[in-house]
């Protein structure tokens, strides 16, 4: 049996009581060669329970809009974060419970350990998460929002001192970071207390990745990030020959 077809095995075994108990309604997911799982299909919400690359588990909640599956991005490519982390319902409904881990697992078993510790807690939260709770999913909402910028702030700041040092990672790396720097400016523009901090380290390592680069043309090259992240479409005056050389064929 591959890696694949156990987590099919396990996940059909260990959340069978949603489909008995909850009348909700199974089906194999694929994606590519990267990802196979079952989502949970209810009135309100869908479940997803899957293996990512063979080697993560990855757990979703996505309540649905008037009985469909809302855009996981806008035209414009901004992640609506309408999936949400299964853990941080967890945590909102029981803050001090030991949260399920995704390690990188490494056999059935440890697949079977990561969807037992969800099984555990959805088996006590299941009508809450699976019912019509607008408040619980704002709380919910705001815990992955608050929990994904930290995130991607203290990627920004690593970032901005490898750049101001001078530049070693590769150049899909830097695409990439600056993509990530995108969606952090999409984060900041909530009505929360919570993002001023973050707005003023913002604006503090922007001014330094500003000093560390020099400006370049968005859309010329090999590689863009998305068009959002066109403000930060700049190199480092600072790299390696080698990096140099990457960024001449990836920058125009």
């Amino acid at each position: 049996m591959t890696i694949s077809e156990a987590v099919l095995e396990i996940t059909r075994e260990t959340f069978e009581f949603l489909v008995t108990e909850y009348l909700l309604t199974a089906t194999k997911e694929v994606l590519g060669a990267s990802y196979v799982g079952l989502q949970y299909r209810g009135k309100e919400v869908i479940l997803r329970f899957g293996l990512d690359s063979d080697i993560f588990v990855q757990t979703e909640l996505v309540p649905l809009v008037g009985g469909e599956e809302p855009r996981r991005f806008d035209p414009d490519l901004r992640e609506h974060r309408t999936h949400l982390f299964l853990t941080d319902a967890f945590d909102v409904l029981e803050p001090r419970s030991t949260m399920p881990t995704t390690p990188a697992v490494r056999d059935a078993d440890d697949i079977t350990k990561v969807l037992s510790e969800y099984a555990a807690l959805l088996r006590t939260h299941a009508r809450a998460i699976l019912g019509p709770r607008p408040d619980f999913l704002r709380q919910v909402h705001v815990k992955e929002n608050r929990r994904t910028l930290l995130r991607l702030l203290a990627s920004w700041a690593e970032f901005v001192e490898e750049v101001s040092r001078g530049y070693q990672s590769g150049i899909v790396e830097y695409v990439g970071t600056i993509g990530g720097r995108a969606t952090l400016e999409d984060m900041t523009d909530w009505s929360d207390p919570f993002t001023a901090e973050s707005r003023r380290q913002l604006v503090e390592l922007d001014a330094i990745f500003d000093r560390s680069t020099e400006p370049v043309t968005w859309g010329a090259g090999q590689l863009n990030a998305t068009p959002r992240a066109a403000r930060w479409w700049r190199k480092p005056l600072i790299m390696s020959d080698e990096m140099r050389r990457e960024f001449r064929m990836a920058f125009g």
